[in-house]
């Protein structure tokens, strides 16, 4: 991974995003939970694969922002919600930032998504 300098973020689209390898079920459930937990869908995702045990956890942006182990230029890029990234204003009913750090390097991205089995409650 490497950090990223763009001045917009990458969005999903996956292909974008590098670190979409590590987008899967457990991420979205950890949305979904933090969701119902913090009471709001403005939510930022941290996988730390930087320790012995990589760890997955999810935050209000807002506390995010105020993080000092993140870098100043993560939230300065934290400031918006994911969702104002979104690439078409109907594609995405979850929208969140998701943060990869390792050691020494960190990436991320807004992440729109249409949670899995939403269509089926339409049919």
């Amino acid at each position: 991974m490497k950090k990223s300098h763009n001045s917009t973020p990458n969005t999903t689209d996956i292909s974008h995003c590098q670190i979409g390898q590590f987008l899967d079920g457990r991420v979205y459930s950890l949305v979904d939970e933090a969701h119902r937990r913090f009471g709001t869908q403005d939510l930022v995702v941290v996988l730390d694969l930087g320790s012995n045990t990589p760890t997955l956890n999810a935050v209000p942006r807002h506390r995010a922002t105020r993080d000092k182990s993140l870098s100043d230029h993560i939230r300065q890029k934290l400031s918006r919600p994911a969702s104002y990234f979104k690439k078409s204003p109907w594609a995405a009913a979850q929208s969140f930032w998701f943060v990869v750090l390792d050691k020494a390097r960190a990436e991320f991205c807004a992440v729109n998504a249409i949670p899995a089995g939403a269509f089926a409650a339409l049919t």
